[in-house]
């Protein structure tokens, strides 16, 4: 058997991943974070930076799950991006519509999701200085159209890789020029425990900072991104209903989409191009 063949045969089996995290489940529920549509349009407050902390959206024994399915994940040779097979990996979006609505108002989850762990090496770390978005984005009294979250699986700082973001008031290149890096150097970190949400404006720069020699353990994490609805995007909110196959497709795309910045073997690679190219097939669309 070939080695994509292999990949196919175990990714298509909804039983291969309940055997990696038994105490986790698999489509049972297609829907999340619908209250998001209808939260309460008023501007929320972000820090004058442009980001906040929300604490323990994920339950520290649902966390600690989660982060064993990560590792059972990449122990396999699969990106970690796989654990959004598993509902706990989107019932998130439940707990975020609530504090994201005074944010963002009325908004929806993109189909637009990450999963990382970054190993307790030193010199080891996140991806590189970005910004989700480049290009200027304010609504109505200035609040974010767009907000990157990131939630720990494992408690984070410094030397543990955590994020590091530089503050939109303290960000020379915010609002006028975007596509700059001069601001660097006035970065902060945003140490979490695990289950908390880390949630920033699209604009800011950001990245993972690297693990040190001192590093309690590895860095895991997962991330969403959410839209005010009516914005307009460029990528598709997510799939409903949001059952396994609409899973794997979404997971498909993102090994596609940030393939520069994790590296996946050849033969997932190879799945996730053909999985793209049949669903873009099915919906009548280009890959």
């Amino acid at each position: 058997m070939s080695d994509v063949a292999h990949v196919f045969r175990r990714v298509q089996d909804p039983s291969f991943f309940r055997a990696l995290a038994p105490t986790l489940t698999i489509g049972e529920r297609t829907s999340f974070g619908a209250a998001g549509r209808t939260a309460g349009a008023r501007p929320g407050a972000l820090e004058p930076g442009g980001h906040v902390a929300w604490p323990a959206v994920v339950a520290a024994p649902r966390a600690a799950a989660m982060r064993a399915a990560i590792e059972a994940l990449v122990a396999e040779g699969l990106p970690a991006v796989f654990a959004y097979v598993y509902d706990a990996f989107w019932e998130p979006l439940d707990a975020l519509a609530g504090v994201a609505g005074p944010v963002l108002g009325p908004h929806e989850a993109l189909a637009d999701v990450w999963a990382w762990l970054v190993p307790r090496e030193a010199g080891r770390r996140g991806w590189p200085a970005h910004r989700g978005l480049s290009t200027l984005e304010r609504g109505e009294g200035g609040r974010p159209l767009t907000l990157n979250v990131w939630v720990a699986l494992a408690d984070v700082g410094p030397d543990e890789a955590c994020m590091w973001i530089v503050p939109l008031d303290q960000d020379p290149d915010y609002p006028d020029h975007l596509d700059g890096r001069r601001g660097e150097g006035r970065a902060i970190p945003l140490p979490a425990r695990a289950g908390d949400a880390l949630a920033w404006n699209a604009n800011a720069l950001h990245w993972g900072g690297p693990m040190t020699e001192r590093a309690r353990g590895p860095r895991v994490s997962f991330s969403y991104t959410l839209r005010a609805l009516g914005a307009p995007r460029v990528v598709d909110p997510l799939p409903e209903p949001l059952g396994f196959e609409a899973r794997l497709d979404v997971v498909a795309a993102m090994i596609g989409t940030y393939a520069a910045s994790e590296a996946a073997p050849p033969a997932v690679r190879e799945w996730a191009e053909v999985t793209r190219a049949l669903g873009a097939a099915l919906r009548g669309r280009p890959a």
